[in-house]
């Protein structure tokens, strides 16, 4: 890794643009990793919100049952929307970022069933509002990162 981060700095701002630009061509994860980026950092609070809106709402729709092989596929698209509105509110979108974290908490709890994970017996897994236990995986922590610089000013 440390090769290829060395190689990376010795390119020009043009040829890393180049590159990513290829790679989203081709990528659809690094394509919508950069389409929440560009519009967080030149979009109104209207139009942020609502393309943000409707990418959680393509990403936690859930149809049907989510086998398990899919689900790390499912979780990892929910994180990278997840990651774009924790950057908005350093980016000054702190409210933006609240009702949409509100949105993407809601939309998980309700496209992902209650269960008890196969083989451990002593996690327990509580969705709804009177939640008490944090379900399985990082929405919950992500969705943290946004709250809490949010309650702090």
């Amino acid at each position: 890794m440390a090769r290829i981060r060395q190689y990376l700095e010795s390119l020009g701002g043009a040829a890393l643009r180049a590159m990513l630009l290829e790679l989203a061509e081709r990528d659809s994860a690094t394509y919508r990793k950069l389409e929440l980026a560009s519009a967080a950092a030149s979009s109104d609070d209207r139009t942020l919100e609502a393309g943000l809106h409707k990418a959680l709402t393509a990403v936690t729709a859930v149809r049907g049952f989510i086998a398990y092989g899919e689900a790390g596929a499912w979780a990892s698209e929910v994180r990278d929307v997840l990651d774009s509105i924790a950057a908005l509110v350093p980016a000054g979108h702190g409210a933006v970022a609240l009702k949409l974290a509100e949105y993407a908490l809601a939309r998980i709890e309700a496209n992902v069933p209650p269960h008890q994970p196969a083989g451990n017996s002593n996690r327990q897994i509580k969705y709804g509002p009177g939640r008490r236990e944090q379900p399985v995986g990082r929405a919950p922590r992500r969705l943290d990162q946004i709250f809490i610089p949010l309650a702090q000013r």
